[in-house]
């Protein structure tokens, strides 16, 4: 559990550095002084709009980092099937793509 917090900790600071200093500065001009659109801006920020954002890598990351841990556990477990282990990953990128 304390390799978990850890590997959350580093993952959250690296995208909280990207997102501070290139997704903000942007979304501010973008739509706040060019655009004027504040509810824009509130839903970009919380990745909640409805067409697709410029920064959508940060979101898929930030899917990839949570699901991450789980699947390295179940794959380590020697008495798991490797097929099951790659349907398991079939299916959720699966599901992923309709989130």
């Amino acid at each position: 559990m304390h390799n978990i917090w850890n590997f959350y900790k580093r993952r959250v600071w690296k995208i909280l550095k990207v997102y501070i200093v290139f997704c903000i500065p942007f979304l501010i001009v973008r739509d706040l002084i060019v655009g004027h659109n504040f509810s824009k801006f509130v839903k970009q920020l919380c990745f909640f709009d409805d067409h697709v954002s410029s920064f959508w890598y940060l979101s898929a990351i930030i899917i990839c980092y949570l699901i991450y841990p789980f699947i390295e556990k179940f794959l380590r477990d020697e008495k798991k099937n490797t097929i099951i282990a790659v349907l398991v990953l079939y299916i959720s990128s699966l599901f992923l793509l309709y989130l």
